[in-house]
């Protein structure tokens, strides 16, 4: 890259951090992706017994039973994340964030659509009703899925849940 693409170059970051992290358009954004490992959240929504919420999806990227989450912004905390994340599902509940970090995944080349995402399992406990729906599941057992990791991060879960539900949930109440 010569020293004036370079300039550019510089010049453009230097915009995208003075609008804290904000890329403005998708060709941009998905290319930033295919360079930089991003963070996501992986919303393991449960009830008070352990039950996880899956969403389903049928579209270029995902088929199958997932845990509903996606990217995490540039200074978003974990929970504003879940939140954003579950209303863009249509899940608009409260909750509590009982463990930041329940699990961690970092994809690989190949494994995900958009690049090489670094999943942050995040197990949030609602005592509000959801209630299942054609898109919706509530599961207490993994779930097969075309997405290795969404299985995987399924069992992650459920054995979080096993060793540190009743103790998570008895602290938060």
């Amino acid at each position: 890259m010569d020293e004036r693409r370079l300039a550019e170059f510089k010049e453009g970051l230097k915009e995208v951090v003075a609008n804290r992290g904000y890329i403005p358009d998708q060709e941009s954004y998905n290319l930033f992706q295919k360079i930089v490992p991003w963070p996501a959240t992986e919303v393991c929504l449960t009830n008070p017994n352990g039950q996880l919420l899956l969403r389903y999806r049928d579209d270029q990227w995902w088929k199958g039973w997932h845990i509903i989450g996606g990217f995490i912004r540039a200074h978003e905390r974990l929970a504003d994340a879940c939140r954003r994340h579950l209303a863009g599902d249509g899940v608009g509940v409260s909750f509590d964030l009982i463990d930041e970090c329940a699990f961690i995944q970092k994809w690989m080349p190949g494994e995900h659509p958009f690049g090489f995402p670094i999943s942050i399992g995040c197990v949030c406990v609602t005592m509000e009703d959801v209630p299942e729906t054609d898109v919706l599941l509530w599961t207490d057992e993994p779930v097969e899925t075309e997405v290795t990791h969404h299985y995987n991060f399924q069992r992650q879960f459920f054995r979080w849940w096993k060793q540190n539900g009743a103790q998570a949930l008895a602290k938060n109440s």
